[in-house]
């Protein structure tokens, strides 16, 4: 099997340092990655065999052992080999990690899930400030870690200002989050650098996963 790797927003860095909003973190966090019990009613993968992730250079960079699970962030079939997207979560955020095989029956995982049996759900990963204009003076909100809601409305993020180096500020397109952050729709929020390997990429601190299918809006903070 080809093993690959793709991550969004990849910065290739050792001992990178950027300035962030910090605070804590919720109990759902792990150095490898992986998810804990808080997380395990969502859509995880379990990987069935030690895993080599590949560097951006096609370099060995980092093995998954088995038995480790992540959460699903997004799976579909494009066409000749079916993408899988995982979170990677850290006391950081969250990093994007990509596995792909010839077909869905061919990935090194077991899901918990299945396609057409799924909710998405957007969820906050490391705790932030969330500002109503770039230059971060007009506090919006402050979400915490492990918070999560039904993404009912669709959300985004692009880099607005700074580099991914250097001071990243992105603007938020909030979606159902919306609701727990004074009904700010658009906000601005400094992500961190999230470590994955070797490498670190820059990320807003709000991912989206998916979850058993279900009309229940509200997570545990909401």
């Amino acid at each position: 099997m080809k093993y690959s790797f793709f991550v969004f927003a990849l910065v290739l860095c050792s001992g990178c340092d950027t300035d962030d909003d910090g605070g804590t973190t919720g109990g759902a966090i792990q150095s490898n990655g992986t998810v804990t019990d808080e997380w395990s009613d969502f859509c995880t993968a379990t990987f069935t065999a030690p895993y080599t992730v590949l560097t951006f250079f096609d370099e060995p960079d980092f093995t998954i052992q088995a038995g480790h699970s992540f959460l699903v962030a997004y799976f579909y079939d494009a066409r000749e080999e079916f993408h899988l997207d995982l979170l990677y979560v850290t006391d950081s955020g969250s990093a994007d990690l990509r596995v792909t095989a010839d077909s869905i029956e061919a990935l090194p995982v077991t899901m918990n899930c299945a396609p057409g049996e799924v909710s998405s759900y957007l969820g906050v990963f490391a705790t932030r400030t969330f500002y109503l204009d770039e230059a971060l003076t007009q506090e919006a909100c402050t979400l915490e870690s492990g918070t999560y809601l039904r993404d009912m409305l669709g959300s985004g993020a692009n880099l607005v200002s700074g580099t991914l180096l250097s001071n990243p500020v992105y603007r938020m397109t909030m979606g159902s989050m919306a609701s727990l952050c004074n009904d700010h729709e658009i906000t601005y929020v400094k992500a961190a650098q999230v470590p994955m390997g070797q490498s670190r990429g820059t990320y807003p601190p709000i991912s989206s996963f998916f979850g058993p299918k279900s009309d229940v809006v509200d997570g545990p903070d909401g």
